[in-house]
């Protein structure tokens, strides 16, 4: 299958702006989640590393795309940006190398579950109806919903918004629809070293009891 490639400025502007989108909000999202992620120390669990980073780039994209008509919405957990009308829902989730890369196909990091491949699956349905047999107008059709996949790489932060059309048996997507690659954002090369503050010894004096 044909993929669909947004690289040049104005046609990634264009397409998002289709999309009831611009690219600002997208990339002030992803900024918003490495900024989480940088703000942790060693002391924190591995895990919540990654976690920190998405929960806020979700949390960013609601809160900028709020007064555009978009709003939150959670199915069993998995956390979606709506827009009704547009019948679109954008996830966001962490990528591979090949992420905000035109050349490359690009996959999720982490292996997705049932939801992500029931949205998969959806999206390709909704145009199997359209091509054959459109949906009359007063018939609401389930959201396609499309991926904001980042990468943050050692001195810049690459993303994109992507639309999905085949996830493997292991979770992972390996095939796009669309892929609208969004302006990387360059990082300082030196690692961010956040410490936790220094605080005062308390000398606590234990007397025997009487």
């Amino acid at each position: 299958m044909s993929v669909s490639v947004f690289v040049e400025t104005r046609d990634v502007h264009d397409r998002l702006e289709a999309l009831g989108l611009n690219e600002t909000a997208l990339c002030n999202a992803v900024t918003q989640g490495y900024l989480a992620r940088a703000r942790l120390t060693q002391n924190h669990p591995r895990i919540f590393h990654g976690y920190a980073a998405w929960a806020e780039t979700v949390a960013s994209l609601r809160d900028q795309l709020r007064p555009h008509g978009w709003e939150k919405f959670d199915k069993g957990n998995y956390e979606l940006t709506v827009h009704a009308e547009r019948e679109l829902a954008i996830t966001a989730a962490t990528g591979d190398e090949g992420t905000g890369l035109a050349d490359a196909t690009p996959s999720n990091k982490c292996p997705k579950g049932s939801n992500t491949i029931e949205a998969i699956n959806l999206n390709n349905q909704i145009d199997l109806f359209q091509d054959l047999m459109p949906l009359p107008s007063t018939e609401k059709a389930p959201f396609t919903t499309w991926i904001l996949l980042y990468h943050f790489a050692q001195d810049e932060i690459r993303s994109e918004l992507s639309l999905p059309s085949y996830i493997d048996a292991h979770g992972k997507i390996r095939g796009w629809k669309e892929r609208i690659i969004l302006r990387s954002i360059p990082l300082d090369a030196r690692p961010v070293d956040v410490r936790p503050p220094k605080l005062p010894d308390i000398n606590i004096e234990i007397r025997r009891r009487a």
